[in-house]
């Protein structure tokens, strides 16, 4: 079905820069814009049309994730921003990116802003849910001084897990009781008033041994600084 699918549209040049996009491609089928940034050397564009910023300005919150396996080789992400509308998430800006750093980040929230300004609206969401991508975090700071950086529970806990893979304890955790329960206490740290978190670390590590502890030493690093607490921290 793909490769039919395929057979309708032009091959790809060989290069990412000798890319050239036709007018219907730019465009959605009721006629709007909708690519509205390409770089000279096409690493990084930008679709969405001037509803979907006009949405993202009435929006207080918004939720920024990137994907991986769907994006042509030429492209390292697929990186969306959505908002929630009528209780559903709406993907509303679709950027392909070559890399996943500052500036790139940087230079995707500045068109936003510019093409904001021209609409006569303005960008200032109040949250800004994410994943814990170390890029991306200060290219939101940077550009939305005011937003609250919000990190996305599914992703602070998928991180715990690949942990617990990663330290070979994944049969312990699907078949012994104990093992499972301290995992979950971990990731239910989120929950606890920020200021608690360190506190409910300390009572839930006691007793934690072999990798388990060795599981532990990694959240007390990688999770436990005073900066990072409000970042994977649910509570309220």
């Amino acid at each position: 079905m793909y490769y039919s699918r395929s057979k309708r549209y032009p091959r790809l040049p060989a290069r990412r820069q000798d890319l050239r996009v036709t007018a219907e491609q730019t465009t959605t089928k009721s006629g709007a814009q909708f690519l509205m940034y390409h770089s000279p050397t096409n690493d990084i564009l930008i679709f969405a049309t001037e509803d979907g910023v006009k949405l993202l300005a009435q929006s207080n919150c918004w939720c920024g994730d990137g994907t991986f396996k769907i994006v042509p080789s030429w492209y390292q992400q697929l990186f969306t921003l959505h908002v929630f509308l009528r209780g559903k998430l709406l993907p509303v800006v679709y950027c392909l990116t070559v890399r996943k750093d500052l500036p790139t980040y940087s230079r995707i929230f500045e068109v936003l802003h510019s093409k904001a300004e021209e609409l006569g609206v303005q960008l200032e969401p109040a949250k800004f849910v994410c994943d814990f991508e170390t890029a991306l975090i200060p290219a939101i700071q940077g550009n939305f001084p005011n937003t609250q950086v919000q990190g996305c529970f599914f992703h602070f806990c998928q991180a715990v897990l690949r942990q617990v893979g990663r330290l070979g304890l994944r049969t312990d955790y699907m078949n012994n009781q104990e093992v499972r329960k301290k995992v979950k206490m971990l990731m239910a740290l989120a929950f606890l008033p920020v200021h608690l978190a360190p506190a409910g670390f300390e009572i839930i590590n006691v007793g934690t041994s072999g990798q388990v502890e060795a599981l532990f030493q990694y959240f007390q690093q990688e999770w436990l600084p005073a900066t990072k607490i409000p970042l994977w921290n649910v509570h309220g």
